[in-house]
């Protein structure tokens, strides 16, 4: 009997220190997915694809007025959520090596026209 109640009592022990490692994990994923967003990684949608020079009015960001490398470079127009004030565009520098499709979502960086794009769906 003493082997049973010596069992339960350390069962309680084990439970709670499993939920504390989860919500410590969880605190961490918080902490990192606050410092992307800081730095300007959201996920948006292409709108379109190969808008070329037309004016665009209402952008957050318009990676066609930034100096360009030699190479030329290839824009789309995407749209992504900026908090409370609801949908942003922002037309963003497509990477070369990288194929883009009008609905596709994209983890990318709106604060750097230089970043790289990661495709999330």
């Amino acid at each position: 009997m003493s082997i049973t109640v010596f069992g339960a009592s350390h069962r309680p022990a084990a439970v709670l220190a499993i939920v504390a490692a989860a919500l410590l994990q969880g605190c961490s994923a918080v902490t990192a997915a606050k410092g992307a967003y800081e730095q300007g990684w959201r996920e948006a949608r292409v709108v379109d694809v190969g808008i070329g020079d037309k004016p665009i009015a209402g952008l957050s960001n318009d990676c066609r007025m930034q100096p360009s490398a030699t190479e030329p470079r290839r824009f789309a127009l995407l749209s992504y959520r900026e908090g409370a004030q609801g949908l942003a565009h922002y037309v963003a520098a497509v990477p070369q090596d990288q194929a883009v499709k009008v609905e596709r979502i994209y983890q990318v960086n709106v604060k750097d026209c230089g970043s790289r794009w990661y495709r999330v769906r």
